[in-house]
């Protein structure tokens, strides 16, 4: 991961902290319906690298592995009632890359991955303006391949999507959720996703 992902993140924490010192909320502020929002945070695209090394029997033969990159999106919800709603959004998880190397010669895979979801919301309400959020949903992800010097494929499915936040209130009409998400057998069936983030939301 590149130190200028690292500055980005190390901001992103600086804000919301910031933001949740500066945040006095009045407590149990009541809810807005509907809700817009974006977020920031770190994809991981973990690699079958026992499979990997099927392909690679000889000690020569080296595998590298970057995995991880910055993701950010953008996201929009309705709470039909307290507890239950509905959110659907954009994410961008970035690129990941697989070298495969005997020294002399070398052939790379990078992924560039991004996707729209739908998934359905569980709020609990917590002591302190805090929320804890679980999600499930579906996601309809496209990753494009490039497989070097073989060319490049391109790929798209749809794959379920879970994960858990919480969420924390700063006023009637914003709040901060830190999240995390995973989604399996993203992109082929050797590679599950996982994005963890901090978002800021808007309600309205």
């Amino acid at each position: 991961m590149t130190s200028h992902t690292y500055r980005l993140l190390a901001g992103s924490t600086a804000l919301a902290a910031a933001l949740m010192t500066l945040g006095a909320a009045p407590a149990q502020a009541q809810d807005k319906r509907f809700y817009i929002g974006g977020d920031l945070g770190l994809s991981t695209l973990d690699f079958n690298t026992r499979r990997l090394g099927n392909f690679n029997p000889n000690a020569g033969i080296r595998t590298s592995v970057d995995d991880r990159d910055m993701s950010y999106g953008v996201f929009a919800g309705y709470r039909a009632e307290r507890n239950f709603g509905v959110e659907f959004g954009y994410n961008r998880f970035g690129k990941t890359k697989v070298t495969i190397s005997d020294g002399i010669n070398a052939a790379s895979s990078a992924v560039k991955s991004d996707g729209v979801f739908v998934a359905g919301l569980y709020h609990l309400p917590l002591p302190a303006n805090f929320t804890l959020v679980g999600k499930l949903g579906v996601s309809n992800s496209k990753s494009t391949f490039n497989l070097f010097p073989f060319g490049q494929d391109n790929r798209s499915k749809v794959n379920p999507l879970y994960g858990v936040g919480l969420g924390y209130k700063l006023g009637d009409s914003l709040s901060l959720r830190a999240e995390y998400n995973r989604i399996p057998n993203f992109a082929d069936n050797d590679r599950d996703l996982s994005n963890a983030k901090l978002g800021v939301i808007f309600g309205f």
